[in-house]
């Protein structure tokens, strides 16, 4: 993404796979983008890379058309990798819709933050385990869920969550989620000077 006049606009962008990227209309400053899966979901062995750059100045916020399926899998894990990176000045929203992992689904995320000294963030992320409106218990799976936040090349949060085997049992323990089948991470660093202005996780029950 650059800025230009004021108003932020894109500049390269490459799509390959069954995964594309739209732009509404213009929204004064800022611009939106809204990923598409065009495969209707994420099977065992699929691999996923986005790599966005939101340019000096420029605000740019960042969603999904539909919560994104995790299918199960049969034999390798599916691989996701997400890295973000905001230069100075710039404004970067990340607000997918919910993954949903279904009962013996395999996924390995990993996500790469990279903000330079003065720019903002407003990260949230919630992950579905189970299809809980359809009773659906996640008894066996795999999520392996990698976070990485720099600030003008200082790492000032790391973090790796590892669950695998049966989940459903594992979930269901106090010290892990106490019975929840839902997690969500929000990060706000809409103040540059702090390190992290606002971060929370949780399970909640369904």
């Amino acid at each position: 993404m650059r800025q230009a006049d004021g108003l932020t606009h894109r500049g390269a962008v490459h799509e390959s796979g069954s995964l594309r990227v739209r732009f509404p209309s213009p929204e004064g400053e800022g611009l939106s983008a809204v990923f598409v899966n065009t495969a209707g979901g994420i099977a065992g062995g699929d691999r996923f890379d986005i790599d966005i750059a939101a340019g000096e100045g420029t605000r740019l916020t960042l969603t999904s058309a539909a919560a994104e399926k995790v299918y199960r899998a049969e034999s390798s894990a599916a691989v996701l990798n997400v890295a973000l990176k905001a230069h100075d000045h710039a404004h970067l929203a990340w607000l997918p819709q919910e993954t949903i992992l279904f009962d013996r689904a395999r996924v390995r995320r990993h996500i790469d933050i990279d903000l330079a000294e003065s720019a903002s963030l407003l990260f949230c992320e919630i992950v579905v385990f189970g299809r809980t409106a359809m009773g659906e218990r996640m008894s066996q799976g795999e999520f392996l869920d990698c976070w990485r936040m720099r600030r003008a090349g200082r790492l000032i949060f790391a973090e790796n969550i590892h669950l695998d085997g049966d989940i459903g049992e594992k979930l269901a323990r106090p010290a892990v989620a106490n019975g929840g089948s839902q997690s969500w991470w929000k990060y706000d660093m809409a103040i540059p000077q702090c390190a992290i202005a606002h971060c929370g996780s949780c399970f909640a029950t369904s």
